[in-house]
C-alpha cells in the first residue's frame, strides 16, 4: 500500500533514506541555559534509530528565558547542535532546523514577555500579548538571519 515509504528520496542534493519525516515539536528537553544536552540528543537519536529519515528540530533565534526550545542565537550553541547532528547521522537520519519564536521572548532586560505583531488575544494562552514595535520586528528579522 505504501510502496515508496521506505525507499530513498532525493531533495535537491540531499538524499533521505526514506520518506518518513518527523515534524518539529516542543519537548522542553533542552538545558536550562537553552543549549542542546544529552537528554535532548537521546530523545531525537531514538527517533532516528526508530527509522525517521528526516527529523525537523525547532530552535529559537531569540532568548526566551526558558528551556522550551534550544537557542540558536549565539555561537555557544554550536557544539550541542553538532553533537545532535552527529547522533542523528550515526543512525542514518538527516536533520533540518525550524527557526521559531514561541509566545515568549526576551527583547529588553532579563524577563521574558509575551509578544506578537499585534495586541490581539492569544487564544491558547488566554491573554493579550504586547504589540511589537517596528524596530523590534526589525530586530527579530535580523535574529532569524543570524541564526540561519
Amino acid at each position: 500500500m505504501f510502496e515508496h515509504l521506505f525507499s530513498p528520496f532525493q531533495i535537491g542534493n540531499l538524499e533521505l533514506p526514506n520518506r518518513i519525516v518527523m515534524s518539529p515539536m516542543t519537548t522542553g528537553f533542552c538545558e536550562f541555559d537553552e543549549t542542546v544536552g544529552d537528554r535532548f540528543i537521546r530523545f531525537y537519536a531514538e527517533r532516528a534509530k526508530g527509522g525517521a529519515g528526516m527529523i525537523i528540530i525547532p530552535f529559537t533565534p531569540l532568548p526566551i528565558g526558558a528551556s522550551v526550545e534550544p537557542g540558536l542565537y549565539d555561537d555557544r550553541f554550536i557544539p550541542g547542535v553538532r553533537s545532535l547532528s552527529a547522533a542523528l547521522h550515526s543512525q542514518g537520519a538527516k536533520s533540518a532546523c525550524q527557526l521559531i519564536i514561541t509566545y515568549f521572548a526576551i527583547l529588553k532586560g532579563q524577563n521574558p514577555e509575551v509578544i506578537a505583531p499585534s495586541a490581539v488575544m492569544n487564544q491558547l494562552l488566554r491573554l493579550v500579548p504586547r504589540e511589537l514595535t517596528q524596530e523590534e520586528i526589525g530586530l527579530i528579522v535580523d535574529a532569524y538571519g543570524q541564526s540561519a
